[in-house]
């Protein structure tokens, strides 16, 4: 189907879980924009749902380019103080939340996101992330947009657990790498792009253990156990 064609569908666009990759995410945005491709709605997990948070804010591409570039380690880089993880090592990280405080992450969000509500997006958006409370899959399509995707983008041990109404969420990534079904539930789309970056694939080599420890299954598992 040429781009020609998809201007006259409606089109949804999923951008997946992948490691930093709202770079390339932002990338494809930006061809979508050029191609003179309008999508109804937008739904993503982890990355992905940063930018169709943005996406669906109406941020342009190189608005969302110009933001990108301009981030430097120190406006995410909140780590809590050394004596409180030294606190959770003895405890074995018992209830161990994650280093990095968040609150840049956040602050971040607020800062360059035109809307504070999903109701007050300009597209629909239907951002994906993994609940461990539940220990199931959350969608959330309303409410506090930054609050959603902080949840979607909680990487394990890294960024502090979301909690939300009593629950705490982390990575979409965990649960939903790219959530097609979930954008197929909420946006009428007659075609679908996914923007899906691939995750390393595990091999048996010297280091596949420490692959496998690290695996998204394996990290929702000791996640929920940490919950617990």
């Amino acid at each position: 189907m040429t781009s020609n064609a998809l201007k006259n569908k409606s089109v949804g666009v999923v951008f997946s879980s992948g490691f930093f990759g709202f770079f390339a995410h932002a990338g494809c945005y930006r061809a979508l924009e050029e191609l003179g491709i309008n999508p109804a709605g937008y739904a993503g997990s982890s990355s992905g749902a940063i930018i169709a948070a943005f996406a669906a804010a109406g941020v342009s591409a190189n608005s969302l380019r110009d933001i990108l570039f301009s981030l430097q380690k120190k406006h995410i880089w909140d780590p809590e103080p050394w004596y409180k993880t030294l606190f959770s090592a003895c405890r074995l990280f018992k209830g161990y939340l994650g280093y990095l405080e968040g609150k840049r992450f956040k602050g971040l969000l607020e800062t360059f996101l035109p809307v504070k509500c999903f109701e007050e997006l300009i597209k629909p958006c239907v951002i994906v992330a993994a609940n461990i409370s539940k220990k199931q899959r959350e969608i959330f399509t309303s409410g506090t947009i930054v609050d959603a995707v902080y949840a979607s983008g909680a990487i394990p041990w890294t960024f502090k657990m979301k909690k939300i109404d009593g629950d705490y969420f982390l990575d979409g990534g965990l649960i939903d790498k790219a959530p097609v079904e979930a954008l197929r539930k909420h946006v009428n789309a007659q075609v679908i792009i996914v923007h899906y970056i691939t995750s390393q694939e595990l091999t048996e080599s010297s280091n596949s253990f420490l692959l496998k420890s690290f695996s998204p299954q394996s990290a929702f598992r000791l996640a929920m156990s940490i919950e617990r």
